[in-house]
Order: C-alpha cells, then sequence, then structure tokens
C-alpha cells in the first residue's frame, strides 16, 4: 500500500498512470500538463481510418442532398461532419509554433479537401444526367456574407474553449459553423463545373480559400489570447507562419473586390419616360414650299384661260410615331425548388447562365419554343442578361396572347 506521500508524488509524475487519467486541460503554467494535453491533441488530430469513414459517411450524405435539393439533408451532413482538423492543426500549429501540427493540417486539407470537390464534381454530373429538376440549392453557398464571418468567429471561440478544457471532448455542435465555411463552398465548386457557368467554380473557390483562412487566423489568435503561445526559438515559426495567412487573406480579398458583381436596378417609370423622349428624333426647322399660283393656258376648244392652282411636293419630312408595345413582366415561382435556372438557349441541354431564386422578376420576351417537351419563353432578367426558362415556371400579371 502506498502511503499519502507516495500516492501524491506518483500523481505529480507526467509518466504516471494517476496523472494520465487526469483531465488533460491546457495550463499555461505546468509544463507537464501542456506536454499531456499535447500528446492527446496529437492523438484527435491524427488523419486515421476512422476520420476517413466518418468524412466518406459525410460525403454520401452531402451527395445525396445536392441531388434531391434538400437543404435537412445539407444539415444532417454537417452534423455529422468530422472534427475540423485542417483548422485546428493549422490554428495550433501557428500559435505553438509546431511545425508538426501544421504538417498534420496540411495533410488533412488536401485528403478531405480532394475527397469533398469530388462529392460535389459526383453530383453535379449526376444532375446533368437524369435532368431530375432544377438545382438551385447550391447557389447559397457561393456568395459571401458577414453573417458567414461571424458564425465561424462563434463556432472557434466554442469549440477551441471546449478542447483547451479537455482535447478528447465531443465538438460537434461548434464544429457545424466551420463545416459550414469549409465543406459546403468546396463541394459547391466541383458542383459547379458541369453548370457550364466557371464563373461560380471561381468564386465558390475564392470564398472557400478566403473563410478557410479566416478560420485559421481568428483561431490562432483565440489560442494566442487563451495563453497558448510559442516559445523559444518556435516564435519564430509562429510569426512568419502567421504573417503568410494574413497575407493571403488580405490578397484574396483584394482580388475578389477588383471586379463587383453589380446587378443593374430596373429602371423606374420617370427613368424609362427620360430614355423614350430621348430616342425620339429632332426636328429642325425646314423652308417649307407654300402652294404657288401657276398660270396655265389650257385651250379647250373656245374656252378662255384661266387660272389653276398647282400645289408642288412638300420638303418637310413626316415624322410616324410607332407606339411602344406594354412589356410583360412574370415572377419567378419553382414549386419545387427555390428558384429556377436561365439557359442560354431552350432546352435542357442549354448551358445555364444565371440562376434566379423565386419572387425575382423578370421581363417576358415574345419568342417561345417547344423543347424536350417543354414549352420555353425567352426572357430578360433586370441586368439585361437574356436567356430561356421553362414557362410553367413563370407567374405573370400581364400574360401575352396564347400564355
Amino acid at each position: 500500500m502506498m502511503n499519502e506521500t507516495e500516492f501524491q508524488k506518483k500523481e505529480q509524475d507526467p509518466d504516471s498512470v494517476v496523472s494520465r487519467y487526469r483531465v488533460p486541460n491546457w495550463n499555461r503554467d505546468d509544463l507537464n500538463q501542456q506536454k499531456l494535453f499535447l500528446e492527446k491533441l496529437d492523438e484527435r488530430f491524427r488523419v486515421s481510418f476512422e476520420y476517413i469513414a466518418i468524412n466518406c459517411l459525410f460525403i454520401v450524405i452531402l451527395i445525396i442532398a445536392f441531388i434531391t435539393d434538400q437543404l435537412s439533408l445539407i444539415l444532417l451532413a454537417l452534423l455529422v461532419a468530422p472534427i475540423m482538423i485542417p483548422i485546428y492543426g493549422f490554428a495550433f500549429g501557428i500559435s505553438l509554433g509546431s511545425l508538426e501540427l501544421i504538417k498534420k493540417g496540411l495533410i488533412a486539407l488536401f485528403s478531405i479537401g480532394s475527397l469533398t470537390f469530388l462529392s460535389g464534381l459526383f453530383s453535379g454530373f449526376i444532375i446533368s444526367q437524369i435532368n431530375m429538376h432544377e438545382s438551385v440549392l447550391w447557389d447559397y453557398f457561393i456568395h459571401s456574407s458577414w453573417a458567414n464571418f461571424v458564425l465561424i468567429f462563434i463556432g472557434l471561440l466554442f469549440a477551441i474553449t471546449i478542447i483547451l478544457r479537455n482535447p478528447k471532448q465531443n465538438i460537434n455542435i461548434a464544429n457545424v459553423a466551420l463545416a459550414y465555411g469549409f465543406y459546403l463552398p468546396l463541394a459547391v465548386s466541383g458542383f459547379s463545373v458541369f453548370g457550364g457557368d466557371y464563373s461560380n467554380v471561381r468564386n465558390a473557390l475564392n470564398l472557400f480559400a478566403v473563410q478557410f483562412l479566416f478560420s485559421v487566423i481568428i483561431g490562432t489568435f483565440i489560442l494566442i489570447f487563451s495563453g497558448v503561445r510559442a516559445k523559444g526559438s518556435k516564435v519564430v515559426i509562429s510569426f512568419i507562419s502567421a504573417i503568410a495567412f494574413i497575407s493571403l487573406l488580405v490578397l484574396l480579398l483584394v482580388k475578389s473586390n477588383e471586379k463587383p458583381n453589380i446587378v443593374s436596378p430596373e429602371p423606374t417609370k420617370s427613368q424609362i419616360a427620360q430614355i423614350s423622349t430621348q430616342q425620339l428624333p429632332k426636328l429642325s426647322p425646314t423652308n417649307t414650299l407654300l402652294p404657288t399660283r401657276v398660270q396655265t393656258k389650257v385651250v379647250l376648244s373656245e374656252i378662255n384661260p384661266t387660272d389653276t392652282l398647282v400645289i408642288p411636293p412638300t420638303l418637310t419630312p413626316t415624322l410616324t410615331l410607332t407606339p411602344l408595345s406594354t412589356p410583360i413582366w412574370a415572377e419567378i415561382q419553382a414549386i419545387e425548388s427555390n428558384g429556377a435556372n436561365i439557359r442560354a438557349e431552350p432546352g435542357y441541354n442549354g448551358k445555364i447562365i444565371s440562376t434566379v431564386l423565386n419572387g425575382t422578376l423578370i421581363q417576358v420576351l415574345p419568342e417561345v419554343e417547344v423543347v424536350d417537351n417543354n414549352t420555353w419563353v425567352h426572357i430578360r432578367l433586370q441586368d439585361q442578361t437574356e436567356g430561356w426558362i421553362v414557362r410553367s415556371l413563370l407567374i405573370s400579371s400581364t400574360p401575352a396572347p396564347d400564355w
């Protein structure tokens, strides 16, 4: 039997059994506790077979969600998503100046990043082949919003706080915020390849890179303020890595703001009247030849000559005003989804040039064609982009003939 003194010594020994069963939380003043914490953290940040298997389950659910265009399945996929090793690996690696943790984050980034992109690519291929419906759900995940960054910040704050108390504790709820900013833009970039609009692919990849770098930088600062800092020569690694990530983020933000996507607003009635007035031809004063009396001699037997009024042709141009046709406006109303795709040509094989949400106001043009057993109408968006859409997806208050 051990006496109380021997038990306390054995408990203070980091290699003892008793010590290893304690909760290995981060203690900035206890080096032995820090060593034990990093050992447990290293075990959790390992890309193991179990980690890959959970990612495969996540990817299967995500593929089904994109094919069926169901938001609830995307939420389910985010709930089963594994811990975000790419983000936590880089954040802990930079704050502690640990090249080993940075390496783990890099391996996880390429492995699960590639699988996620391929899952989106496969989903887009399936949709392009079966043409089950107009998939629009993916359009939500290619646009940046300030709310995305608030979500990531709150998720990181909760997750890192839990990890510092116990690196083995479950953080699935907080992990949803990071999975949202990491997985979805990357999957949508692959999904958009078969849509034909490569600007969506570029926007999704850019959004993924910005949100990933933001997550790593914010996570690093949270860790540093929590006392997880590099010491000695590792401070140089920490400083250089932090500067590199911040520089990449600034570069991406500047590049993304060079060519903003500006949508022209719908012209008001006063603007339309002003444009119509400017397009009318202007009349300039001209010298008009007035009718003159010309004396002609007409010999009809013995009748005396008479005066005949002759009106020469006028040189004044005649202005003919053609009334403009009343524009036909309609509203997008896709019952089975949240919006519809606009294609360059009529038919489901036409290239997708834009995606609009339900409630969007568009102008209906006169051209109508029947392709793939569906009636397609020619329409114009508010940014003057013209395309084709299935007529059943529109609701019009000013219908055209035979609408």
